[in-house]
């Protein structure tokens, strides 16, 4: 009987808990819940649905087009034989010769005999 008591006094506090919690949207003036908040329009259940499986078509298809554009290349990743995965091929370094032009070789002027004595 006691054990009876503590689920009946268990489920009251859950029940208080989740009024408690509801959001407010869900609730009349005077603070309560409203049971006719809860519903739906009627055929809202059914438009999320088809708009759900809709996206998940959409995605399947997106995947499936990348799979069969780059299967081959994904296969040979897994299988160890992409081309990231295989030694560079060796080439033989390339000579370049570079010889920079000479600078400019400046003249010395001397200045004239007349220029040095107005300084």
């Amino acid at each position: 009987m006691r054990r009876a008591l503590d689920i009946e006094r268990t489920k009251q506090e859950h029940a208080s808990i989740k009024h408690a919690f509801r959001p407010i949207s869900e609730r009349n003036e005077s603070g309560s819940v409203d049971e006719q908040s809860k519903e739906h329009p009627p055929m809202l259940n059914a438009l999320v649905t088809l708009a759900s499986l809709f996206v998940l078509g959409v995605a399947g298809v997106v995947i499936w087009e990348t799979l069969v554009a780059n299967g081959a290349k994904v296969l040979a990743a897994l299988h160890g034989r992409s081309p990231l995965a295989e030694a560079a091929i060796a080439t033989r370094p390339v000579t370049v010769r570079y010889a920079p032009r000479p600078a400019p070789m400046r003249a010395t002027v001397k200045p004239a005999a007349e220029l040095r004595v107005a300084a």
